[in-house]
């Protein structure tokens, strides 16, 4: 092999190995972290998590899109998401908490659990995430036909929920009815994910101490919405 041949293989390779897109390690900082047990798997983007103060919360994965239950690959997603991460303890890098859940990605033995479920086609990037990692993984499972892309006609879970709504009360009972008697810690009936009065979450998980307190440059911009 000449020394041209050799140089444009190298190349390749190193070209090749940047654009593979890898699941991230859990970098070595408790800031902005939430370490919790799954109790319940809801959906293959939403989960009930509960922290060793006994707290639970309800987290939704950041920067993808699973099928809803009734929707083609629906319960497949639940299921994938369910067989790695149920009844494990896992990490969370929150992104954002909202009145109702807290917003984050899933690691799980270091491994980066949001961009799994789009690497192995049981969700999509989500449309209003710009980051072209996640959209590059879902081509790439398009391509291959991996999971959900085997159906031609997919649908967009958010397309899907202009004409059929879910709430996540009513997700709960799906994902209890599914798992039946297998299920063996249920849900807080105190989650803060099913009261019906509007509350700052953000505020409760710090008080709970399962969050650090929020930052002058965070509570600004939370005051400016």
């Amino acid at each position: 092999m000449n020394r041209y041949v050799k140089r444009v293989l190298t190349v390749i390779a190193v070209s090749s190995a940047m654009m593979i897109p890898t699941a991230d390690a859990r970098p070595w900082t408790r800031q902005n972290y939430l370490t919790c047990q799954v109790t319940l798997v809801l959906s293959g983007n939403y989960f009930m998590c509960q922290t060793r103060k006994g707290n639970e919360y309800l987290i939704k994965m950041a920067d993808i899109e699973a099928p809803e239950l009734d929707q083609y690959y629906g319960k497949e997603s639940r299921n994938y998401l369910k067989s790695i991460i149920s009844g494990k303890k896992i990490s969370i890098k929150v992104r954002d908490v909202t009145s109702k859940h807290v917003v984050g990605e899933l690691f799980f033995q270091r491994q980066n659990i949001n961009r799994e479920m789009i690497r192995q086609g049981y969700a999509w990037a989500d449309r209003n995430n710009p980051s072209s990692i996640y959209l590059r993984i879902e081509r790439d499972a398009h391509s291959y036909g991996f999971g959900l892309w085997e159906d031609v006609d997919a649908v967009y879970p958010a397309d899907y929920r202009k004409e059929n709504p879910v709430s996540i009360a009513a997700l709960k009972q799906k994902a209890l009815k599914l798992d039946g008697i297998k299920t063996k810690v249920l849900p807080a009936v105190s989650s803060p994910a099913f009261d019906e009065e509007e509350n700052d979450l953000r505020d409760q998980i710090t008080k709970n101490g399962d969050l650090p307190p929020i930052g002058p440059t965070e509570k600004k911009a939370r005051q400016n919405q």
